[in-house]
């Protein structure tokens, strides 16, 4: 788990053949790291340990708890920076419009008060 998520913050040395590829693929892995840890959690939460006192297996629901909640935030990031970059191409777009360029500028002037 540390080394996948050493490489997908690019804490990890990696070769320059491959950075581009991790880059693209983030939300994909983040995607498949979600899964795999979801399934982790369902397996260890409903293991035993045969000695009581044997801290181990909580150690390791820990971690993977933590590696599943650092998956859903870097969903969560990438969810808004998406939803960011919607928006400013929606305005981009919105503001080619010639129509409301013009009355964007009408707007902007004070014609826009109603006179009666």
């Amino acid at each position: 788990m540390k080394l996948w998520r050493d490489i997908l913050d690019m804490k990890a040395p990696i070769h320059e053949g491959l950075l581009t590829h991790i880059m693209n693929r983030r939300g994909h892995n983040l995607v498949n790291f979600k899964a795999t840890s979801a399934a982790w959690l369902t397996l260890l939460r409903d293991c035993t340990p045969i000695d009581p006192d044997n801290t181990d297996l909580a150690g390791l629901v820990r971690e993977v708890e933590e590696f599943h909640n650092w998956v859903n935030a870097g969903l969560d990031e990438m969810e808004t920076l998406a939803m960011q970059e919607q928006l400013q191409d929606g305005l981009d777009q919105l503001y080619k419009d010639p129509f409301i360029k013009k009355s964007l500028r009408q707007f902007l002037r004070g014609k826009h008060k109603d006179e009666g």
